[in-house]
């Protein structure tokens, strides 16, 4: 990754678990189950508060894609 790509990814604003729950389109005791189990990218600030990167969103949600079944 580029030094300068990281700066850039870091500037973009941290989404809530209400906002991270709007974006993925589930509800927000879908995206803590998530968080409980690791399963989802997340940014822990201050012990309890959780935020996400809505880049990290956008590449976990690309992850979990399945390709059709011929």
């Amino acid at each position: 990754m580029i030094k300068g790509a990281k700066v850039q990814e870091a500037a973009q604003p941290l989404l809530d678990v209400c906002s991270a729950a709007e974006q993925l389109g589930c509800s927000e005791r879908y995206v803590r189950r998530l968080i409980q189990e690791r399963k989802i990218p997340f940014v822990r600030l201050g012990g309890r508060k959780i935020r996400f990167l809505a880049a990290d969103l956008d590449r976990w949600v690309e992850g979990q894609r399945v390709e059709a079944a011929r």
